[in-house]
């Protein structure tokens, strides 16, 4: 897969990359993830979700076009961030993580995680520093949980067809209640 360092789905349409960065949806992940207002990006704003999880509503032509992470080495890490800076618990901030996966392998577009995420890594994100992955993570229950959670979301992203294919059907979404639901069908499977 050849990825262009750029959110422009126009480029990504008529050049010879498969994909691009989707920084605003990282952006709008980020803003609902922690529960804030963060680069333009309104924590409920489910209009705003409904326009990123669809990746011809960014403007791609192929759903796989708009390359989709909620962490990166350009990024906070939502455990670092929920811990450090909006008071949640370990435990909060993990199944935030995993809240994060699960849109994450369910929506349209190519999905990244970024090393540790799995584990719920929690640290600054630097290009200056080292960041040993912290397998200590895996020690705690709450750790391998996340890590096993995040295994098998890969694992049914890999194998059903549904998650694989430009499908993505909202049935409904309230901002005032922050919710959204979606489906991910394709023949038998359904999601």
């Amino acid at each position: 897969i050849l990825i262009a360092e750029e959110d422009n789905a126009y480029q990504i349409n008529n050049t010879g990359f498969d994909a691009g960065w989707d920084y605003s949806f990282h952006h709008m992940m980020f803003a609902n993830l922690a529960g804030i207002f963060y680069e333009g990006h309104i924590y409920g704003d489910m209009e705003d979700m409904i326009n990123h999880i669809d990746a011809y509503n960014q403007g791609y032509s192929n759903h796989t076009g708009q390359l989709i992470y909620t962490e990166s080495h350009d990024e906070s890490r939502i455990v670092y961030e929920c811990t450090e800076f909006q008071n949640y618990s370990d435990a909060e901030a993990y199944d935030i993580s995993r809240l994060g996966a699960v849109i994450l392998m369910t929506v349209e577009g190519t999905p990244m995680i970024y090393q540790g995420q799995e584990l719920g890594q929690s640290s600054i994100t630097s290009h200056l520093d080292s960041q040993p992955i912290q397998w200590d993570n895996l020690s705690s229950n709450m750790g391998q949980e996340l890590f096993d959670d995040y295994a098998m979301l890969i694992q049914l992203r890999k194998c059903k067809s549904a998650l694989k294919e430009n499908n993505l059907d909202v049935k409904s979404h309230n901002s005032g209640d922050k919710t959204i639901s979606y489906w991910r069908i394709s023949a038998e499977n359904e999601f």
